[in-house]
């Protein structure tokens, strides 16, 4: 199936480029978004590039580099570039606890320094990059592994068994020749505690800002209030965008893992939504870019020293 490998080297580059750009903008625009603006264009020029994609197969979720380019990247600098955008891709659902604290932190009257507001914030984003990290070798896998994923992913995409394919990933099936590594754990440890310390932030943060934003004796000028609100738009659409657009093609692989199905190509949608991602939020930190800037320099200059640290973010 030589068409369904042109066809994702096709949308991973598209949709890399894509979001490119647009972190490319961000990160040259009047307000700085410097964090979200650097590993945006990171994670893109390497989808881009290196076409990561994702497939559950043979009780393996696998992680084929399927982009012409990899093969002239040496094997200790590709493994570098895959670790680093695997801890980055995290903060898609990792960075946003952050930018929810600082609003919190800039509506509450409050003594402490920017810079510790800006430690205290990232306090949980640290601790969730932390865990992912430990993840990463999990997903390195022992040469024996790798030479079957090898020939499985090359007959799947009918690619010729010479020619050249990377693979990472982790498997049920084949565990006791991978180093005995546990898909559970890494569901566990990489998914769903940084998932729950993430939206459990989110969600408690989220209703306490709105409460505040809606209190009548809560005293800031319409423009400043009106920029809170926007960023405020901004947070739950960068954070609850992605649930939506990740939430079939996850259900689709989570059935996989419990079934034990061989999902083969059925589980790339996951590669094009995820992938799409960083496109949607970066599209939406944009709009509130723009919106932030549509004002007039004297109407907006109290607003920006309220809303400085929120946006540093």
């Amino acid at each position: 199936m030589k068409e369904v490998l042109y066809m994702m080297r096709f949308i991973c580059a598209a949709e890399g480029f894509t979001g490119f750009i647009l972190n490319l903008i961000l990160f040259h625009s009047l307000v700085p978004i410097y964090v979200s603006a650097l590993q945006g264009l990171y994670l893109c020029i390497a989808i881009a590039f290196m076409n990561f994609t994702h497939i559950f197969y043979d009780g393996t979720l696998a992680v084929p580099l399927v982009g012409p380019s990899v093969q002239f990247i040496p094997k200790f600098w590709r493994d570098i570039f895959y670790e680093i955008a695997f801890v980055v891709m995290s903060f898609m659902w990792t960075l946003t606890p952050s930018t929810c604290i600082l609003q919190n932190t800039a509506l509450s009257r409050s003594d402490l320094t920017q810079w510790k507001r800006l430690l205290i914030s990232f306090i949980p984003t640290v601790f969730c990059l932390i865990l992912i990290a430990c993840t990463v070798p999990m997903t390195m896998p022992t040469r024996e592994l790798s030479e079957i994923m090898g020939r499985t992913f090359k007959e799947l995409y009918g690619m010729e068994q010479e020619e050249f394919l990377e693979c990472y990933g982790i498997t049920i099936k084949y565990a006791e020749i991978n180093n005995r590594k546990s898909l559970l754990t890494f569901a566990i440890v990489f998914c769903a505690i940084p998932y729950s310390i993430s939206y459990s932030i989110i969600v408690t943060l989220m209703i306490m800002i709105r409460r505040k934003l809606s209190s009548q004796g809560f005293a800031l000028s319409k423009r400043t209030l009106q920029l809170q609100r926007q960023f405020f738009v901004m947070q739950i659409l960068q954070s609850f965008l992605p649930l939506a657009i990740l939430s079939i093609p996850l259900a689709i692989i989570m059935y996989g893992a419990f079934t034990g199905a061989q999902l083969g190509f059925w589980s790339l949608p996951l590669t094009v939504f995820v992938w799409l991602c960083p496109v949607v939020q970066a599209g939406v930190q944009l709009r509130y870019v723009m919106q932030s800037n549509s004002s007039t320099p004297e109407s907006s200059r109290v607003a920006v020293s309220r809303t400085d640290l929120s946006r540093r973010s």
